[in-house]
């Protein structure tokens, strides 16, 4: 590999709204240093919460045609992938 070539392309994003509410007020930015990614989490309403999780996406599994919004079943598929990564990271369960 180049050193001037990126080894990430760009992000796995997921989000959506949690009926969870935050357990503080204000922004939280936890991240993982072994994988590098990290999450976004705001309050939306007492009981609910809007994520994020950003996931980064190494060059050589990138592919130009997989951008744009999941189906449901594909959605909820990743969703449990990548809540299984967090959980074996150590991340605590009110994230996932």
């Amino acid at each position: 590999r180049s050193p001037s070539r990126p080894s990430y392309t760009g992000t796995t994003c997921l989000m959506g709204i949690a009926n969870r509410g935050r357990p503080s007020p204000g922004l939280c930015f936890p991240s993982a240093l072994t994988t590098r990614c990290h999450g976004a989490f705001f309050p939306t309403g007492i009981d609910e919460q809007c994520f994020q999780f950003h996931f980064p996406v190494e060059a050589k599994d990138a592919d130009e045609n997989e951008w744009g919004i999941l189906g449901k079943e594909e959605g909820e598929r990743e969703c449990r992938d990548l809540a299984g990564r967090l959980r074996s990271e150590g991340w605590d369960e009110h994230f996932t």
